[in-house]
């Protein structure tokens, strides 16, 4: 089914991550914006830092201090429509300084919501109240969950959007089949079987402790199984204490592989035998999308907004998961992604956002 897309005259200025690496919101605005562009939409992009989601007074400041003059930057651009990317809550409240601003140099505003702990975030409290003034803001809201988007609503924005993700994303330098992997985490592989990976970040809402303890149980039926964690460092101190701990007291120091950052990720995603996505909020995680397109098998916690062909387990139990994996292992499924007609009602959808916001 063809989708016909009327001509769209303005420009749009995006606000967001990049560039892009394996997964995040920066590598959905690198198939965005060049789809935009090929129909006829230019389109650039200003740069914003995610920062630290647990705050701390410098990081506070530092992020103020940066989305003032990021905002400043906008009011004086030559775009009318400008595009804001939320990535988590802090996240969000920088981009407050941005949408301000469009309203003051009256430009056309929209805010994608992308991450699953804004889903939590926006149920009740000071939160809540912080975000509806935010959003309140913007043009138009658009999410990348149809949960978020009704949560959206539910604090009285008015054009509230979901836009399903039907981009097809190729993990970066999927292509360069003679990329070799560190010998670390190609001894590691040649030397478990199955091989779990987990890319994601060192932190409790990614659930690596919830793998850990499911690699203690799938060791029972697979004693060569290993954990491969692609998990980039991050500053909780707490929760690094608590993985080595963890580690230690369940005796899986061969079973585990922390390595150094290297960028052949996409290599040793197609290496391992399936990716675990144990997140206890999402959005619309790139990285699952990236493995399907792999051909991996995906396991996923049941939160946020999973594609077709994801095996889920139930968010923080590490028995569900145990299980999943194992079922996946002894009965694998072949995902197959179509994507003729998807990508183009996905940009279709976007601008007819952009002509909502123009009014």
């Amino acid at each position: 089914m063809e989708v016909k897309m009327a001509p769209f005259k303005e420009s749009v200025l995006f606000i967001g991550p990049s560039p892009h690496v394996i997964g995040g919101t920066a590598a959905m605005l690198n198939k965005l914006m060049p789809a935009l562009e090929e129909a006829g939409v230019p389109c650039r992009i200003f740069n914003t830092k995610v920062g630290d989601p647990r705050g701390g007074g410098m990081e506070r400041i530092g992020r103020f201090l940066f989305f003032l003059g990021l905002s400043l930057r906008v009011a004086f651009a030559r775009e009318r429509i400008v595009h804001c990317h939320a990535v988590n809550f802090a996240n969000l409240v920088g981009h407050g300084f941005v949408l301000l601003a469009c309203r003051l140099a009256r430009k056309r505003s929209i805010i994608t919501l992308h991450a699953g702990d804004l889903q939590a975030k926006f149920e009740s409290g000071r939160s809540r109240t912080i975000g509806r003034m935010i959003l309140g803001l913007a043009n138009v809201v658009t999410s990348v969950t149809p949960q978020l988007s009704r949560t959206v609503a539910d604090l009285g924005i008015p054009k509230s959007l979901f836009i399903a993700n039907g981009f097809q994303y190729f993990p970066q330098g999927a292509d360069d089949t003679d990329s070799e992997l560190p010998s670390e985490v190609a001894g590691f592989i040649e030397a478990h079987n199955p091989v779990v990976v987990l890319v994601g970040a060192m932190d409790r809402i990614y659930g690596v402790d919830v793998l850990l303890r499911a690699t203690v149980m799938l060791r029972q039926s697979f004693p060569e199984a290993g954990a491969l964690v692609i998990a980039f460092k991050s500053d909780n101190s707490a929760y690094n204490n608590e993985i080595t701990h963890l580690v230690g007291s369940s005796n899986i120091q061969d079973s585990v592989l922390f390595p150094a950052p290297f960028p052949q990720i996409a290599e040793a995603m197609r290496q391992s035998d399936v990716l675990v996505r144990p997140t206890l909020s999402d959005g619309d995680s790139i990285v699952v999308r990236e493995a399907l397109t792999l051909g991996l098998p995906v396991i996923a916690s049941d939160v946020g907004y999973r594609p077709e062909g994801v095996r889920l387990f139930r968010s923080e139990d590490h028995e569900d998961l145990a299980r999943v994996i194992e079922d996946s292992i002894h009965n694998p499924t072949t995902n197959s992604i179509d994507t003729a007609d998807t990508e183009a009602e996905t940009l279709a959808q976007y601008l007819e956002a952009y002509r909502q916001a123009l009014g």
